[in-house]
């Protein structure tokens, strides 16, 4: 999704550039300066600004992303069955997100069994005072070994204390 956000991004700075840099061109020249480096400059200056909004939305993905495999492993570390191939080494998280008014919460899953794919969906509750508060279940997945993504990104409440999973499907 990233790429295809750089390259809309990117296409849509490129034509509001030209219209922009083509029309302050067009107008310094009437006015006997110099509408080339006028034009050249909002064209820059609209690209950068469309390119810094992609690596900066970039950045904070990169980061909890990385921010949840590294407390997945943790918890692999602690609580999962290093000697067999079991669903304890099945980990998952959800990290929580907004956008102006909206919440959004990302679900990342590891596998850190040796040999055993999961094959199924993941239910996830989100609870507040053990009520819940919001949930999601994923589409059918397929976790191979070692393998560690985000499964998908749904929207809910800010506010929850805990979340609740289930594995609904086989380990083979």
């Amino acid at each position: 999704m990233s790429l295809w956000l750089i390259i809309i991004g990117n296409l849509v700075a490129l034509i509001l550039a030209i219209i922009f840099g083509v029309g302050i061109y067009k107008r310094k020249k009437a006015e006997g300066k110099r509408g080339e480096i006028w034009g050249i400059g909002v064209f820059l200056g609209i690209m950068l600004f469309f390119n810094g909004v992609v690596v900066y939305t970039d950045m904070g993905n990169d980061r909890r992303e990385k921010s949840a495999f590294n407390e997945m492993e943790q918890r692999y570390k602690s609580e999962g069955d290093q000697d067999q191939e079991s669903f304890n080494n099945l980990k998952i998280t959800i990290r929580t997100h907004g956008i102006k008014k909206t919440t959004y919460h990302s679900v990342y899953v590891a596998n850190f069994n040796n040999k055993k794919s999961f094959h199924g969906k993941i239910s996830v509750k989100l609870l507040e005072n053990g009520e819940r508060v919001g949930d999601f279940t994923s589409e059918k997945i397929t976790i191979e070994p070692g393998a560690k993504f985000k499964v998908d990104t749904f929207t809910g409440t800010q506010f929850y204390d805990e979340y609740s999973w289930k594995w609904i499907g086989e380990l083979e």
